[in-house]
């Protein structure tokens, strides 16, 4: 530390050239410096005789002077009458701050308390490594051991500039020394004020004649805030590091010297220690130009590993926590924060930040298998833009995976999420979901030597589609098209009318925007998307609901607002209407899947970046919008496959499905389609032939194909949509010349070669000949209800419902309802369930069970029974008939009857059967007549079986039973089967 310094300037007085020299020492033993030459003697010239104009201009300049120093004279004799001593300093009397508390919106659940009393250890300076007071002075007072006064004129020039700029104290620029800063810690109040700032001058100068430069020094490092309730240097390194300040290292050093300035923002907890290492790096820079450490010690500085002490705070709801304590910590300031004692009620739920909570670290764990290390959610109200839970990581205390880190509020590339937005634009522009855009492959950049032919995740090229089917199946290619139709800038401003900070430069994106290219944040992103299902009403994001001061003074409150309209009430509903269709995502994703909530509908998109680092899900309900994020912070890769729908979709629908446990079923509004007359528009080609096709075979619909599987398809030559439509005014007049678009000859180009590659023309140009064989009588499940018989009398709050149910195809699911309303559904073995009735009265009531298999094919069986738990056993039920009677449970009416399903056991119910003989059972052949299946004798209470041995030959056929009673009356029951 030998290293001399010079400094060159010139005398205040004489204007002669002056040199000052002085050594770094160690800071203990710097002495205030010593000029090495005396100021030249100032003459004052003789005065002339007479009474000259400049004589009196000069007698008046000194008249005002002395009024000058007078009147600031009188100022400071005021100000200073009241002054407590400084003496009291060394007895430490400093009020205690308040502590500030931050709850729930419920105010009953406390999230975090920035505690009451300053948590403080002191320490002497000789304790003090020399490395922290280097860079305390680097930092906060560079001439602090070299200045004679105590305060810095510069400094007060520079605030006096600023208050002339701004007209305010509150915006004006700081000039105060370490023993200013010193002053206002322990003495004074923290307002910027002129009569506060005369009292910080007149105390700096006080505290300056009683104590040393490096009492002054030991002082300050034992009192000033560092963040997190760390009151001294001691105190903030025992919270950040877990060590006595004795043992800092010159890298912890000037980590510690940062923090002061901005305690909440650079807080080593917090979310933006990239700031705060920016922060002291520049540190560690002035501490080398100073030459307080050599140039090998700053080296070994910036590389040596930082690494913080847990947390040692109980925070709930962390990340929320953090980003209030932020946003606070910008309005009112760090000081407001720590000492003012707020109570601050934020609009998180505690119940659903639980839900969120444990559906993050559960699907996280589930992750590790798929090469993702992370997760984060966010859930807002869409009518009001509160923030109802946030999660910013799988755990907020877990050091190997950065659990403090917000992923919520980090910048990632969305993928298909980002689609909605790109779509909602284009429908402002006249669009409809009936829009036929051609999934071909089609490159866009029409540059010479350029090229980008994005391609769908599964390679495929579906040819004509309308806008529901590409954007249902989150097909890339139909997506770039609609941005370039939308206009990139255009999509942009409307991404920034939503709230999305991160989406400014049209040039960094382009038309890779439409799949995710350009970043955003996961709480902006859901907050899009909420204002899609809030009718196109943008409402700011909250996340305080009020700010009061000692649970009087209400700093703040949050109000109702109308919110902004970005998009139209039908351009947001009809994205929302294609999102919430499960039939269209259907064609591409298959049924079901963690995209389908349980009897409700929720609009969704999934979205994942093509090199498998960001995986989203994002969507909700008109009550709740949820957004996913899964990958790794360090933006490697996940295994790839394991995109939107496998890593971050489970962990929506765990959190969806419980935040929405026991809340109303609330349907979404439905959209009015726009017929524009314009057929490319609306749905078909010129000359189309419309014909309705099953969504699932692709071929002709029939009887049997199920309304939702049914969409009417038009066929005809095709040409891209600039043949039809001028981009800029798709309502318009068609276009003269479409060929003067730059993207025409590429678009035209990519449906030429799809038709070629198709093979033939007419195959292109016709609609399919064959119907549809998905939806065919020998597909419909096979299904019996076994028990309740009919018309049985219940005396029990429920009953287990056992059938038999086999399917040509995939059995999907079985549902049951009583009298008409949903109560269960089963999709794995068992698929017989327990039906509670409730609250329903007794009497007759009608169990509905309907098994469906994957293409939609279903069977209905209904059984009546009589609920009777008022009676006793013995009573007889209403529903129970005086004669005796045959029903055939199975095969029921119109079933169809697999041949290697023989030896097929036909099963009988009995009336009355104390009543009955015997039970025939027959069915008649192709030439009409009767074969005889089984006779029963023994006939019981329960259900009988009868086996039918041998399989006729495919057919149709009546089967029927005939009941012989002991007087020799029949009854009869019959039903019309297939054999197939």
């Amino acid at each position: 530390m030998g290293n001399r310094r010079q400094w060159t300037g010139k005398n205040i007085i004489t204007m002669a050239p002056i040199q000052r020299t002085w050594r770094t020492r160690k800071i203990g033993s710097l002495k205030p410096l010593q000029r090495l030459h005396a100021p030249r003697q100032f003459r004052v010239p003789h005065k002339r005789s007479g009474g000259s104009f400049p004589s009196r201009l000069v007698l008046l300049a000194l008249i005002g002077g002395i009024a000058s120093v007078v009147l600031i004279a009188g100022f400071f004799y005021v100000y200073s009458r009241d002054l407590p001593a400084v003496e009291e300093i060394r007895k430490g009397s400093i009020v205690i701050p308040e502590s500030t508390k931050i709850y729930d919106r419920s105010s009953e659940h406390l999230l975090y308390t920035i505690h009451g009393e300053e948590n403080r250890t002191r320490i002497s300076l000789a304790e003090i490594p020399d490395f922290v007071k280097w860079a305390t002075i680097a930092t906060e007072d560079q001439d602090f051991y070299r200045r004679d006064l105590a305060i810095d004129f510069k400094g007060i020039a520079r605030a006096i500039l600023g208050l002339l700029r701004t007209h305010s104290l509150e915006s004006s620029p700081g000039g105060s020394t370490i023993t200013q800063q010193l002053v206002k810690n322990l003495i004074l109040t923290r307002e910027k004020t002129l009569s506060r700032k005369i009292k910080e001058i007149i105390l700096s100068f006080r505290i300056e004649k009683t104590f040393t430069r490096d009492e002054i020094l030991e002082l300050y490092l034992n009192q000033i805030p560092y963040g997190s309730n760390a009151y001294g240097i001691e105190q903030s390194s025992q919270t950040f590091f877990g060590k006595s300040a004795k043992h800092l290292t010159l890298s912890q050093s000037a980590i510690l010297a940062a923090l002061p300035k901005a305690t909440t923002r650079l807080s080593p907890f917090g979310s933006q220690t990239d700031e705060l290492f920016d922060r002291q790096r520049a540190i560690l820079k002035q501490m080398l130009n100073e030459g307080y450490i050599s140039e090998d010690e700053w080296n070994r500085a910036l590389t040596e590993e930082i690494a913080f002490k847990k947390s040692p705070e109980r925070i709930e709801a962390p990340h929320f926590v953090m980003y209030v304590r932020e946003i606070l910590a910008h309005r009112y300031g760090d000081s407001a924060l720590e000492h003012d004692g707020l109570n601050v009620i934020t609009t998180l739920d505690y119940d659903l930040q639980k839900i969120a909570e444990k559906a993050v670290a559960e699907g996280a764990k589930t992750n590790d298998q798929k090469g993702a290390d992370n997760a984060g959610l966010v859930a807002i109200d869409p009518k009001t833009g509160q923030i109802l839970a946030m999660v910013g990581s799988r755990d907020y205390f877990d050091t190997d995976h950065e659990g403090n880190f917000n992923v919520a509020l980090a910048n990632r590339q969305p993928g298909s999420s980002f689609k909605p937005i790109v779509y909602a634009t284009l429908f402002t522009k006249g669009y409809t979901p009936d829009t036929i855009l051609y999934d071909v492959e089609t490159d866009f950049d029409p540059r010479e030597g350029a090229e980008y032919k994005p391609q769908n995740y599964d390679g495929k090229f579906r040819g004509p589609v309308k806008i529901r089917a590409a954007l249902a199946g989150s097909l890339n290619i139909p997506a770039v098209k609609a941005l370039y139709l939308a206009g990139v800038e255009t999509v942009l401003d409307y991404a920034a009318r939503l709230g999305y900070t991160t989406l400014t430069d049209p040039g960094k994106v382009g038309l890779s925007l439409a799949l995710g290219g350009g970043g955003v944040k996961l709480l902006e992103h859901t907050l899009a998307f909420a204002v899609l299902i809030n009718d196109g009403v943008r409402e700011e994001t909250v996340s305080i609901m009020r700010v009061e001061k000692n649970n009087a003074n209400v700093l703040e409150e949050w109000e109702e607002s109308d919110g902004e309209r970005v998009f139209s009430i039908n351009s947001a509903r009809m994205v929302i209407d294609i999102l919430q269709d499960n039939s269209a995502r259907a064609q591409v994703f298959g049924e079901g899947g963690p995209l389908v909530l349980k009897n409700r509908p929720a609009a969704v998109k999934t979205g994942t970046t093509n090199d498998y680092r960001d995986a989203w899900t994002i969507g909700g309900t008109p009550q709740i919008v949820a957004g996913v994020w899964a990958g790794n912070n360090d933006n490697s890769p996940m295994n790839k496959g394991d995109g939107g729908s496998r890593a971050a979709a489970p962990i929506w629908n765990a959190f969806m499905q419980g935040a929405l446990k026991n809340t109303e079923v609330i349907q979404f509004p439905k959209p009015e389609i726009p017929v524009t007359g314009k057929p490319i528009l609306d749905g078909t080609l010129d000359g189309a032939i419309k014909v309705k096709v099953d969504k699932v075979s692709g071929k002709l619909a029939t009887e049997y194909t199920p309304a939702e599987y049914i969409e009417e398809q038009s066929f005809a030559e095709f040409h891209s949509i600039f043949h039809y439509i001028d981009k800029s005014a798709p309502l318009g007049p068609a276009p003269v010349q479409p060929s003067l678009d730059p993207q025409y000859s590429e678009w035209e180009k990519g449906i030429t070669l799809w038709v070629e590659k198709s093979g033939s023309s007419d195959k292109l140009t016709k609609p399919p000949t064959e119907y549809d064989d998905a939806h065919v009588p020998a597909n419909i499940p096979y299904l019996a209800i076994l028990s309740p018989a009919p018309r049985a009398e219940l005396h029990e709050d429920s009953v287990l419902v056992e059938i038999d149910v086999t399917a040509k195809r995939h059995l999907a699911k079985v549902e049951y309802e009583l009298d008409g309303q949903f109560r269960e559904s089963a999709g794995l073995l068992p698929y017989s369930r327990r039906v509670y009735f409730g609250s329903i009265p007794d009497g007759a009531h009608i169990i509905t069970v309907t098994a469906f298999d994957d293409a939609g094919n279903r069977a209905k069986q209904e059984v009546e029974i009589a609920l009777s738990r008022g009676k006793s056993a013995g009573e007889t039920s209403p529903l129970i008939p005086a004669t005796p009677g045959v029903t055939i449970l199975a095969p029921t009416k119109d079933a169809v009857i697999a041949r290697d399903q023989f030896p097929f056991t036909v099963r009988l119910f009995v009336d009355k059967s104390e009543l009955a003989e015997l039970v025939n059972v027959y069915y008649n052949d192709k030439n009409g007549n009767p074969m005889l299946i089984g006779t029963v004798t023994s006939i019981a209470e329960e259900p009988i079986g009868v086996s039918w041995k041998t399989s006729p030959s495919p057919g149709s056929y009546t089967m029927y039973a005939i009941l012989i009673d002991k007087n020799g009356e029949s009854y009869r029951s019959e039903v019309k089967i297939i054999v197939n």
